[in-house]
């Protein structure tokens, strides 16, 4: 996976997960994708599935 498809990936599914509505979500990763540095998308990537687990095990 190139690095502008995981920083949209991993933006867009952070976004949804806080509770942004899907369109805007999609539509404000196409923005931060282009500016967002590599190593804040590893971390962010790691919260999103910290927070999925936690919602796994909360539900």
């Amino acid at each position: 996976m190139d690095r502008l498809n995981k920083s949209h990936r991993t933006l867009a599914e952070l976004f949804k997960l806080i509770g942004v509505e899907e369109e805007l979500a999609e539509a404000e990763a196409e923005k931060l994708e282009h500016v967002i540095d590599p190593k804040v998308v590893e971390r962010l990537a790691e919260f999103v599935e910290a927070l999925k687990a936690m919602r796994r095990i909360l539900t």
